[in-house]
């Protein structure tokens, strides 16, 4: 399908930069927004109308002014909340997150569940986990999409899932499975460039970041697959304000430099089984993962000389601990990637930081501006924006 060109094409391209401004913005004026998009006031006009007709917008008034005599209260809008909702689903071999947003992207409930006993059907526990979490919703509000974060290398694009040892999928392509299922479009991403995605969601003024997420998973040992570790690492990789996946999507796919072809597991570290298996309730394990990590990364962070590395995931949950190991053990390196314009921050609280930048992929989906394209797969992304509301609302 060709939409390049045409009016229809500019009406959502015009209407993306409304929303997207709306969405960064608790209110403003129709004028306001024509100043500051450089649009017609006309445009912005018949959109916005289009958008309350639609009822994804609504009017409200200015505020009070403070002075006298400041002429009257200018009409403002501002997105309506409960449009709809947006699930982010973290998929994990032992438990799941869940983060439920309305559509401005405001989280409005979460959820961490684990699971009883280990070797769950992939496809099964999905649909479980999605069932479990729309029996929270209010019926009458509808889902307009969802994200989902597992480990490994996926295709964004095609929902094709390369490699994910802890759900045993390998070379598959859930797309006609996700089209089949739900009722509603289901983007899926790996779990540490959702948490990458998290941040730039949230810091959309910043168009030329550039920084490095790391995500370590602890596990259960009786949960994860036999033969495979117990301890998963991956990067995101943001570079100058996009994720970057690699040409073979295997951007981020982490591996120790101190890691042997001798052993017999698929592990990322150097560690043994037994010391992996520990490393949930040992802190002595924690500190040597730490420690072989940063000695990994900072190779990676004078390569690539980014804004910042956010530590995140199981390693993160005490973040004293690990500033202590950080500034006794890597004071030196610390001080070299400072002068290069470099932070390191532990995200301490990040445990729903997957679920949440899932829930932003496919929030990023329903705000994007229409690209040029061809084919079936065009046509599905171009169904699922909220800018096709004004078509729908002519």
């Amino acid at each position: 399908m060709k939409i390049v060109g045409n009016s229809l094409f500019q009406k959502a391209a015009n209407s993306a930069l409304i929303l997207n401004y709306l969405r960064t913005h608790t209110s403003c004026s129709r004028q306001q927004m024509a100043e500051k998009l450089g649009l017609q006031p006309s445009t912005v006009s018949y959109i916005v109308n289009r958008l309350i007709k639609a009822k994804l917008v609504e009017e409200i008034k200015a505020p009070v002014p403070k002075t006298k005599g400041s002429g009257r209260r200018p009409i403002q809008v501002q997105l309506i909340p409960e449009f709809g909702y947006v699930i982010g689903l973290d998929l994990q071999v032992d438990y799941y997150c869940t983060v439920v947003c309305d559509v401005s992207g405001r989280v409005l409930k979460s959820s961490k569940k684990e699971y009883i006993s280990g070797k769950h059907d992939f496809k099964s526990l999905l649909i479980q986990s999605v069932e479990d979490v729309r029996k929270t919703l209010d019926p009458h509000i509808p889902v307009l999409g969802m994200g989902l974060a597992i480990p490994g290398v996926v295709n964004r694009q095609t929902s094709f899932v390369k490699d994910s040892w802890t759900h045993n999928l390998k070379n598959s392509s859930l797309l006609e499975f996700l089209d089949e299922t739900f009722p509603f479009p289901v983007v899926i991403e790996n779990d540490a460039n959702c948490c990458a995605q998290n941040i730039l969601w949230n810091h959309p003024d910043n168009e030329s970041d550039s920084f490095i997420y790391l995500l370590s998973r602890f596990h259960q040992r009786n949960m994860v697959p036999e033969n495979l570790p117990s301890i998963g690492v991956g990067l995101g990789l943001v570079l100058n304000g996009e994720l970057y996946n690699g040409v073979s999507d295997e951007a981020g796919e982490y591996q120790s430099i101190l890691y042997t072809k001798e052993r017999q597991l698929k592990w990322q570290l150097s560690l043994s089984e037994e010391e992996m298996d520990r490393a949930l309730v040992d802190s002595d394990v924690q500190k040597d993962i730490l420690e072989e990590l940063m000695g990994n990364m900072t190779l990676i962070l004078k390569i690539l000389n980014p804004r910042a590395l956010y530590i995140g995931g199981d390693l993160a949950s005490n973040s004293e601990e690990i500033w202590n190991i950080l500034r006794s053990e890597f004071s030196e390196n610390l001080y070299a990637l400072e002068k290069k314009n470099c932070t390191m921050k532990v995200v301490n609280d990040g445990v729903y930081d997957p679920a949440r930048g899932a829930a932003a992929c496919m929030l990023s989906e329903l705000y994007a501006i229409p690209q040029v394209g061809n084919g079936q797969q065009d046509k599905k992304k171009w169904n699922t924006l909220l800018s096709n509301v004004v078509e729908v609302n002519p």
